[in-house]
């Protein structure tokens, strides 16, 4: 196996595991505001919204790059999708960290005596977290990949429409 496919690998991996903690503490901020004042958060809907999107598409591009070379697992569409994903942690990353009240509410999770309240205190900080980390990721594999796909442009070896695997086996 090629290096780069490996990378590809752990980085998925890796990205859908943030993705889940992602949508799991997203899940529980929405479940725990709408028992309280029947709104939702504006970075629990990005943190829900980047988590389903990747744990549904990560393992499916993965498959089908194993199985097969689909329209899912060409070099140009996992560019643009990655593209999208990283862009949506970050927003959902960003929106959790401006939240107006973040700072005054991290800073006292102990004295809130409401439990949700305090589980959407507990929960900001490592749903942010996590959603840099997988924006990070993600966003430091679609720059490599990228580098990669127009280095083989260059040589006069179109891989756009290639899965990474295969451009990987073209290349030895």
């Amino acid at each position: 196996m090629s290096y780069m496919w490996i990378y590809r690998l752990c980085t998925f991996v890796f990205a859908t595991i943030a993705a889940l903690i992602v949508m799991a503490l997203s899940a529980q901020t929405t479940a725990a505001i709408q028992n309280l004042v029947h709104i939702s958060l504006l970075y629990s809907n990005f943190g829900l919204a980047a988590g389903v999107l990747t744990v549904v598409s990560m393992p499916l591009m993965l498959l089908r790059d194993c199985f097969g070379v689909g329209p899912s697992s060409v070099v140009l569409f996992e560019l643009i999708w990655i593209s999208v994903l990283w862009i949506l942690f970050f927003v959902a990353g960003g929106l959790t960290f401006a939240d107006v009240n973040f700072s005054e509410v991290v800073q006292s999770c102990d004295v809130i005596a409401d439990p949700d309240l305090r589980n959407i205190c507990r929960d900001a900080q490592p749903l942010g977290i996590f959603a840099i980390l997988a924006a990070i990721a993600l966003l430091v594999y679609c720059a490599i990949l990228l580098v990669f796909a127009a280095t083989r442009s260059s040589r006069k070896d179109s891989i756009w429409t290639k899965s990474v695997k295969d451009t990987e086996k073209a290349s030895y």
